[in-house]
């Protein structure tokens, strides 16, 4: 009996875990949920930081995972109690890696980072210059950006040079000390040009990873799904700001609608990674085509798991959201074979390829009740896995764009993965530069 009861809620070995430790954000980009979705439409979940009481349970269930990543749908940097919570996720020996608007990370935050030994930070961008990524990140403009890689740059040398001068060699990491400086760019539409600028702006910041990602949660209300799908990239106009409250972001999410524009797009991409490795920066873009779909989630939901601000297990970022008639109480069961959620007086739909949705709620327990490993392997969860894991597509993933992400400009890359998008190649990351400081720590 104590066998099985161990073997039920012993932690579940994943790739990563990515724990949303904010709701609240002090940014309103055009195309995320915290501004489609926020309190006045209707959002059930806002306006809230996870209890860290809840954080210090949930670590050590997360043993035999390979790395946490802190974001959710707000500013990490935001929570109160931030550091402490950092410093707890270093104590577990696992690399733990962040993304941030950068506005509040200052020289004070930056040297506390470092001190922490954060391993990766993600800048999150939408234009390679100020105009167009104020068009669509209003409130966590490019200067903010520039400020926080300058402190976190000053930062990294002046504890490298501490450690120079103390003798700590053994605390001087490889390529300096602090956390790799990687970019989110979120390419849309109507600022295609905007990447020929992005490895030079890479060089700029002191970025060593650029990940490009296509809008995958597009939103528009039920009334205006016909408007928001008829138009293309160009009907958005050369960089216009488009209102989603009233057509969506379709338009703009929609990089190449068909085998031509596929072509130029990728032709634009290999250069822009050829330029990038000449400077020495790595550029990826993992880009939504729906010309060729892939045979498997882009995020990895067999092998990771999302656990939201109050607890609540999700197989991603996109299940994660609910609406006010169903808000999704933790331990609600998921329901993998579903075509939609009720409507009750919910007005938004997901836009994906095939179609329209409700925000498909999977929830598969709470960490606040139970044990993630209990979770994990709980029957409905199996269930939804198991679809994946057989080639087949659950009913509520059926339109969601996420399964239609692949690497540019070849899928060859992407065929010995086990996944295509940025927490991937994060791990990339980290697992390179550990394999470097134990070649160095050989050698010394």
């Amino acid at each position: 009996m104590l066998d099985r009861f161990f073997s039920v809620h012993r932690p579940p070995r994943l790739d990563w875990a990515q724990v949303e430790l904010s709701t609240v954000c002090n940014a309103h980009c055009a195309y995320c949920a915290h501004t489609l979705l926020g309190p006045d439409r209707g959002l059930s979940r806002t306006a809230a930081f996870m209890d860290p009481a809840l954080f210090a349970r949930l670590l050590p269930q997360l043993a035999h995972t390979r790395f946490i990543h802190l974001q959710g749908w707000g500013e990490t940097l935001l929570h109160p109690n931030f550091l402490p919570l950092l410093r707890m996720a270093k104590a577990t020996g696992k690399p733990v890696s962040l993304t941030s608007n950068g506005t509040r990370l200052d020289e004070t935050m930056a040297e506390a980072l470092v001190a922490a030994g954060l391993d990766v930070l993600a800048l999150s961008l939408a234009g390679a210059s100020a105009a167009a990524n104020a068009r669509w990140r209003a409130g966590a403009g490019l200067a903010a950006v520039r400020a926080a890689a300058g402190h976190i740059a000053r930062a990294k040398t002046r504890a490298a040079a501490d450690a120079a001068g103390s003798g700590a060699a053994g605390h001087a990491r490889p390529g300096g000390p602090g956390p790799r400086l990687h970019l989110a760019y979120m390419l849309l539409a109507p600022d295609l040009a905007e990447l020929d600028g992005l490895p030079e702006l890479a060089v700029e910041l002191g970025a060593v990873q650029v990940v490009v990602s296509s809008l995958s949660l597009v939103l528009a209300r039920a009334g205006v799904i016909g408007t928001a799908r008829a138009g293309g990239p160009e009907d958005a106009g050369a960089g216009a700001a488009l209102p989603p409250s009233a057509v969506g972001l379709d338009p703009a999410a929609a990089l190449a609608r068909d085998a031509d524009a596929l072509d130029r797009l990728r032709e634009r991409v290999a250069r822009v990674r050829a330029r990038g490795r000449d400077l020495g920066v790595e550029i990826e873009a993992h880009l939504d085509s729906p010309l060729t779909p892939q045979p498997r989630c882009s995020e990895n939901v067999g092998r990771a798991v999302v656990v939201a601000v109050d607890g609540s297990v999700h197989p991603c970022v996109m299940s994660a959201l609910s609406g006010p008639d169903r808000s999704g109480a933790p331990g609600t069961p998921g329901t993998p074979d579903a075509t939609d959620a009720p409507d009750g007086p919910w007005p938004w739909r997901v836009l994906g390829h095939g179609g329209a949705s409700g925000l498909p709620e999977l929830c598969f327990g709470s960490v606040a009740e139970t044990s993630l490993g209990a979770i994990w392997r709980s029957p409905a969860y199996r269930r939804f896995r198991a679809h994946f894991a057989r080639g087949r597509v659950p009913a509520c993933c059926a339109v969601c764009r996420k399964r239609f992400v692949g690497p540019f400009p070849t899928e060859e890359e992407c065929a010995l993965r086990a996944s295509c998008n940025r927490w991937d190649l994060i791990q990339r990351d980290i697992e390179a530069r550990r394999a470097e400081r134990e070649k160095t720590t050989a050698e010394s």
